[in-house]
């Protein structure tokens, strides 16, 4: 509804993640991208007005489902009024703000002077926004990754506006993007592992370090706990690599970088995993990388009745499904899991099974 609505949960109407303001009003194809326009609350948005996204400390305003008006704490180089979303959607209103940067580059420049623009935008085609909400938009695309749900809409909008936010498909262009401004912690964007006889030759590409130390290099036998094995010193360079010349004795392992800088922060690449033992043929996994369907078949019949569990590169587990004594092959639908790399347990007998699969769209 266009009119009425005095307080929460009277009327919805069209949210702008990235205010019409911001573009100069009522201006096509803008006002109407999907991408940007969301469904809200028509009392929450007005009180959103067209204030720039942050992070609120003492909060002038709570909705009711959590979202905060006030001061932004997050740096000093905005400290007016801004508004923080609840956490389930900072990722994907980070994903519509720097998709606008990237779908509209041609002229996002000549925005800044527009309303309150210029809170965030730099006046230019890129890096487009200030610093300060280049790391804050960061920030939440971390720590709100990718859903399926966000991956639906993406789906759906493409089959109607046909276009699609390329951070939804490949949420690691975000680095890729922004890098070479400085502003983003280093980040892997490929790392391999390779055997040979007895050793495990690791490489990596980072991106632009700044303020940089050192890269840890950290192995486990299950995917869950991991040691480091080594160090290897930041220097600047595109292309690093490193040697485990002490293999476990283990079927498998696994192995991740710590990054750290020079202040002591640091962050971890995605974890990859390396067959040692090409005998173990206790569990074959097909077809991997898989997009609907995974099989998983055993040479052996299943001698338990516990619950196997798929869990993302960050720990969590996505997947949980009961197993069943005598069984020889389990189905996984997974449909609803985002692209990326997955690790799958299973007890098995006396001992555990680690494996990986990749998901692609």
């Amino acid at each position: 509804k266009g009119t009425s609505g005095t307080s929460e949960c009277q009327r919805y109407n069209r949210e702008h993640s990235f205010p019409q303001s911001w573009f100069g009003g009522s201006v096509e194809p803008m006002r109407s991208d999907m991408f940007i326009v969301f469904p809200s609350d028509k009392y929450v948005n007005g009180r959103r007005g067209n204030f720039p996204y942050g992070v609120i400390t003492s909060p002038t305003y709570t909705s009711n489902n959590g979202s905060k008006l006030g001061p932004n704490t997050y740096f000093t180089d905005y400290t007016g009024t801004a508004f923080e979303p609840v956490n389930a959607y900072k990722g994907d209103l980070a994903r519509s703000i720097l998709y606008v940067a990237t779908a509209y580059e041609d002229v996002i420049a000549g925005w800044q002077g527009n309303s309150n623009a210029n809170d965030v935008l730099s006046g230019n085609s890129y890096p487009a926004y200030d610093n300060w909400y280049i790391k804050l938009l960061y920030q939440w695309h971390i720590q709100d990754p990718v859903s399926t749900k966000e991956i639906d809409r993406n789906n759906d909008v493409y089959l109607i506006q046909g276009a699609r936010n390329p951070y939804i498909d490949h949420p690691e262009y975000v680095t890729e993007v922004w890098q070479c401004t400085g502003l983003l912690p280093v980040t892997i964007i490929d790392f391999t592992a390779v055997k040979y006889n007895e050793s495990v030759l690791l490489k990596w590409y980072a991106t632009f370090e700044t303020n940089f130390k050192l890269y840890e290099v950290q192995r486990s036998n299950d995917g869950i706990v991991f040691a480091t094995i080594g160090q290897v010193a930041g220097r600047n360079l595109a292309n690093y690599s490193f040697t485990d010349n002490n293999l476990p004795a283990a079927s498998r392992v696994y192995y991740r970088i710590k990054m750290v800088d020079v202040d002591g922060k640091s962050s971890f690449s995605n974890t990859i995993s390396i067959q040692l033992n090409a005998n173990n043929t206790d569990m074959l996994l097909y077809p991997n990388p898989t997009s609907q369907k995974l099989t998983i078949q055993f040479q052996q019949a299943l001698t338990t009745t516990d619950a196997l569990q798929v869990t993302d590169v960050a720990g969590r587990v996505v997947i949980r499904q009961q197993l069943t004594r005598a069984q020889k092959t389990i189905e996984l639908n997974v449909t609803g899991l985002a692209p990326g790399r997955y690790f799958i347990r299973i007890p098995f007998g006396n001992k555990i099974i680690n494996q990986s699969f990749v998901v692609i769209k």
